[in-house]
């Protein structure tokens, strides 16, 4: 993986924070999950797109579904998990339900640089 990500709801398209980074708390931050597309990430510009989707996008009527993704939050990968993010892995019955959406992001978003 590259330094740099991009990291962008593939379905609201609200752009998340890069949290591996301290930057100032006037960020928005907003709960999201991160999963390994099938066909893997793409990188434009050196910047990974990283698979994002909202929490609350996930679920038809955008609702949260608190016991499943504080569930996800405790078995997500150690090298991934970041205590001070709002990230956590896809629960697995969504994995490559948003590989479409993630791919036509990539497809027409441009990192400039």
């Amino acid at each position: 993986m590259t330094t740099n990500l991009v990291e962008i709801c593939c379905k609201c398209g609200f752009v998340h924070r890069d949290d591996r980074h301290p930057k100032p708390d006037n960020k928005q931050k907003k709960l999201h999950y991160h999963w390994m597309p099938a066909k893997k990430e793409v990188v434009k510009n050196n910047y990974t797109m990283h698979a994002t989707i909202c929490v609350s996008c996930v679920e038809d009527n955008n609702t949260i579904n608190w016991e499943l993704y504080n569930l996800q939050r405790i078995i997500t990968p150690e090298k991934y998990y970041i205590s001070t993010s709002y990230n956590a892995s896809l629960p697995e019955k969504y994995i490559d339900m948003f590989d479409h959406m993630y791919y036509d992001q990539t497809e027409h978003f441009n990192v400039e640089i």
